[in-house]
């Protein structure tokens, strides 16, 4: 796992796309004071992506996304416990947030020791 850079950013906005459905494109990669994206690697090979966003002493892990081809070989659950360790040794309690119909997801974050502390709807306006 390594820390994003600006020619990553055509590949955070296709994993955005392909993996959460997203129509909004980021404009640019860790240029924000508020979170750090990391792109998670196989072998020198993009594979995902993750962001932090440090608030405090919380540290919220969002935006966390492997390609589909490549979940469930241990990619993801790797980069995770990568950054819950970079995390804790900042002293940082981890936080993260997940859609509760991405079972496959939930299973990864239960297993490496996550809690459902709280679930939240989302909604849209259509018009």
């Amino acid at each position: 796992m390594r820390k994003a850079q600006a020619e990553d950013l055509s590949y955070s906005n296709w994993l955005n796309k392909i993996c959460f459905q997203s129509t909004h494109e980021l404009t640019g990669i860790n240029e924000s004071d508020t979170y750090t994206s990391f792109i998670v690697e196989e072998k020198t090979i993009k594979r995902g992506k993750i962001h932090i966003e440090p608030l405090g002493k919380q540290s919220w892990i969002c935006g966390f996304a492997v390609e589909p081809e490549h979940q469930g070989k241990g990619i993801g659950a790797e980069a995770l416990r990568t950054a819950i360790s970079m995390e804790l040794e900042q002293g940082q309690e981890i936080y993260l947030e997940v859609a509760l119909v991405n079972e496959h997801a939930m299973n990864l974050y239960l297993n490496c020791g996550f809690q459902i502390i709280e679930t939240q709807n989302y909604y849209e306006l259509t018009r």
